[in-house]
């Protein structure tokens, strides 16, 4: 698999989100009495993604030392015919003393933001019927994309995209409450903390918060 594999299943997880949350909005229950959570999923799959590269690269070394041509070398590989790309992957193996063979339970490349967007994707879409998903979002826009690695963030950055599901995320969760800021609406899930339900107006400002964050982005981006 590739990380456009992951992305696919990834995107399919964020697109139950909302048929499964509008028929109940903490989640299905299974028969074992499990609560099934698909944006949670989709995270979990990211995790295990971020685990299994890191297990490869602690066993073969920092990348830099060793080459996958079906990541690094996306662009070279994209116009050659399946004949052409097993040759070029055969030289490229033998031509690079590095390369090792992943295990199983191992992945050559890191996930990128290929895989973080539909992980927000997932979040934004299960805000309909969750008032805390919003915030998991930007959680991980603002703490782990844009933060630098050197500060705790994951060596991923976000693009476009990124911004514009967090943005849908806390305007998804509209739905013409206007009571009082900070209202709880009973305990999460994961953490035991009480669900703040936000204000139709709460979910705006936030919202834009992340447009004059996505408009320092776009600066930057640019200016390079």
């Amino acid at each position: 698999p590739n990380c456009y594999t992951y992305s696919g299943v990834m995107n399919a997880l964020a697109r139950s989100c909302s048929a499964l949350r509008a028929v109940s909005p903490s989640g299905i229950s299974s028969e074992k009495g499990v609560i099934y959570d698909p944006a949670k999923e989709a995270q979990d799959m990211l995790g295990s993604m971020i685990e299994t590269y890191e297990r490869y690269k602690a066993r073969v070394g920092e990348p830099e030392t060793w080459n996958n041509i079906l990541y690094h070398g996306a662009n070279h590989t994209q116009n050659m015919t399946s004949m052409e790309l097993e040759e070029d992957l055969s030289n490229s193996n033998n031509a690079n003393p590095h390369w090792v063979d992943p295990r199983i339970d191992e992945l050559t490349f890191p996930p990128n933001t290929v895989n973080y967007n539909p992980v927000l994707n997932a979040w934004s879409r299960a805000s309909r019927y969750d008032s805390q998903s919003a915030l998991r979002a930007e959680e991980i826009l603002l703490e782990r994309m844009e933060k630098p690695q050197s500060e705790g963030g994951d060596a991923v950055e976000p693009d476009a995209l990124s911004y514009s599901l967090v943005i849908h995320a806390w305007l998804r969760g509209c739905r013409g409450f206007n009571g009082s800021n900070g209202a709880t609406i009973g305990k999460s899930s994961s953490k035991g903390a009480p669900h703040i339900r936000f204000t139709d107006h709460d979910r705006i400002l936030r919202a834009m918060k992340i447009v004059d964050r996505m408009e320092a982005w776009a600066r930057a981006k640019h200016q390079l």
